[in-house]
């Protein structure tokens, strides 16, 4: 009776804990012409999410003459400061919401290649929001490069581990990015380009990471209360360090519930 309860309840923490590390959406532009489409629907997406906006040009954003290929994007990003290219809207955006049962935390958004004419914005700034929240910078602005040929300016991965609002974002939960760019003549292009490095291409060329975490129903948490008080929680502290499952104090945090179960030294 009682190993087949603990069992049990070795299940559901298992269960609590499960996670994957992996690919949360992500766009491929290869093959793309005339600017691409707005919104331009993700190449890949997640199953753990609900929903997802494409790749979507603000207002202000301008498709005028002949676009590059094999690349994302728009010109008329003219104005002079992050602010008021916020306020013309010459800004690109995208979204997703988390699915139900399910959190996330986001890992980063993977290398990625900005092209760009020579008039084209030489700033740009990533932003984030959650739900109808208010919009926050990601970091400083980013100089996007001088290259303006076909290979693109290669940027670095833009971590967001550090960023508390983007971790253990709940179900049903809309996540959404945005890039500003500004400090370009109105004719001046700016794409989200094909990434390569040397002749190595890449699936997706602009990408967002991160883990999915299963969120177990309520009814499961009272499930392992229940056997924790019919066992005995020393019982149950000491077979769980006995089988190194548990070892010093092990706290299991879901959501904004914490369920403590002991420590070595009681």
């Amino acid at each position: 009776m009682r190993s087949s309860c603990l069992c049990a309840l070795v299940i559901l923490l298992f269960q609590i804990s499960q996670c994957s590390a992996d690919l949360v959406v992500g766009w491929d532009v290869f093959d793309l012409t005339s600017w691409g489409p707005s919104p331009f629907a993700p190449t890949q997406s997640s199953l753990d999410l609900s929903g997802t906006t494409g790749i979507t040009r603000g207002s202000g954003v301008t498709t005028s003459g002949t676009a590059s290929s094999n690349a994302w994007g728009g010109n008329g990003f003219d104005t002079t400061s992050l602010a008021n290219s916020l306020t013309a809207s010459d800004f690109v955006s995208f979204s997703f919401t988390v699915g139900s049962g399910t959190s996330l935390s986001l890992t980063n958004i993977a290398p990625y290649n900005i092209r760009r004419s020579s008039t084209g914005p030489s700033l740009g700034q990533w932003q984030y929001q959650l739900g109808m929240g208010s919009w926050t910078s990601i970091g400083s602005a980013i100089n996007w490069g001088s290259t303006t040929s076909s290979n693109g300016n290669l940027q670095s991965a833009i971590d967001l581990t550090s960023i508390l609002d983007l971790q253990n974002v709940s179900s049903g939960t809309k996540v959404s990015f945005r890039v500003a760019n500004w400090s370009g003549a109105t004719s001046g292009t700016w794409y989200f380009n094909n990434f390569f490095t040397g002749s190595t291409a890449y699936p997706n060329d602009l990408q967002v990471n991160g883990t999915f975490a299963t969120v177990p129903e309520p009814s499961a948490f009272l499930f392992g209360g229940l056997i924790t008080t019919v066992l005995g929680a020393g019982y149950v502290r000491r077979r769980l360090q006995q089988w190194g499952l548990l070892s010093g104090r092990k706290t299991l945090k879901i959501r904004q519930e914490e369920i403590t179960l002991g420590s070595t030294g009681s």
